[in-house]
């Protein structure tokens, strides 16, 4: 749905699109939903509920080594951080998070909302995310014949030092970038990398000694959270991904092979000129924040009292 550019008018922008709209049920669907339900579960839930709508709300749950490798990557490609994937588990094993998955349960009970958590394991790995979520919403057929197009595409090992690389042609690195320049640089990243057209494996920089010390700094509230999501321990769910053997395939861990230097060097040759021309562009210099005055803004615009939407869906 199109929404305008200042976060405080989001939700008048949802409010306005849904009642344009004839659909009985609406979905909505984020990549940042743990981070918003950790700051807004509460405000979340009290505004859809109190604008007309019964809510479900369907959770997938990675294993944690294999969620962290993932969310590297994300930030990565889309110059967020600049450090080496060891540094950044280094980093976020220093600093676990004070609240859990679990706090997100207790308000999911406290507003009685309809939920189903699944796990991302290897079942539905094998059978494919969307087709498991189709079938959790009672449209298992629904696009059976066609070919599902993924708009948020991972990236290897080669295309993620390219990103790394860049990003340290920008003075002071990520951290001096803003959101708009951030998402500019990760377009022409995409942009190389199509023009480039090299073929390869997704990104992991996970060893079998970094995964198992993630997963026991994070087994007691994992367990928690496994107990009562399915009644199950985190290792009883996730078996399979946590007894598999893990291989870096990280630049920074090997020796990279000739046809990935030559790929890396074109895709830089591409990239670079690029990076390095928005240094000069004014519009990019503002360094905005990410998330944090979004949410806050998000927060205020749930509290303000409004009219109800539609007949629930």
């Amino acid at each position: 749905m199109p929404v305008r550019t200042w976060h405080e008018e989001i939700v008048e922008a949802f409010l306005e699109e849904v009642a344009r709209s004839n659909c009985d049920n609406i979905l909505l669907s984020s990549e940042l939903i743990e981070t918003l339900m950790n700051r807004n579960a509460s405000q979340i839930f009290d505004f859809l509920s109190g604008a007309g709508f019964r809510v479900k709300f369907i959770f997938y749950v990675r294993n944690t080594p294999q969620l962290l490798n993932s969310q590297y990557s994300q930030l990565v490609k889309t110059y967020r951080i600049d450090v080496p994937f060891k540094e950044f588990i280094k980093d976020r094993l220093a600093k676990l998070p004070v609240k859990s998955a679990t706090s997100l349960l207790d308000v999911l009970d406290e507003k009685k909302v309809e939920r189903l958590i699944r796990p991302y394991d290897e079942r539905i790995r094998k059978v494919g995310v969307v087709a498991d979520f189709l079938e959790c919403v009672g449209l298992k057929d629904f696009g059976a014949d066609k070919t599902i197009e993924r708009t948020n595409e991972s990236v290897g090992p080669v295309a993620l030092e390219a990103g790394r690389r860049s990003i340290r042609e920008i003075t002071g690195g990520a951290v001096n970038l803003g959101q708009l320049h951030a998402t500019k640089c990760g377009k022409m990243l995409r942009a190389s990398l199509a023009e480039v057209g090299f073929r390869e494996p997704s990104y992991n920089g996970l060893s079998n000694d970094i995964a198992q010390r993630i997963q026991r700094a994070h087994q007691r509230v994992n367990d928690q959270f496994a107990q009562r999501a399915w009644g199950k321990t985190w290792a009883d769910v996730f078996a399979a991904d946590i007894g598999g053997n893990h291989v870096s395939n990280d630049l920074l861990d090997r020796q990279p092979t000739l046809s990935e230097l030559e790929a890396l060097y074109e895709i830089l040759e591409k990239l670079l000129p690029r990076i390095k021309s928005l240094a000069v562009d004014e519009r990019f210099h503002k360094k905005e924040g990410f998330n944090r005055r979004g949410a806050e803004q998000i927060a205020t615009a749930l509290k303000t009292p409004r009219k109800k939407a539609k007949p629930p869906v």
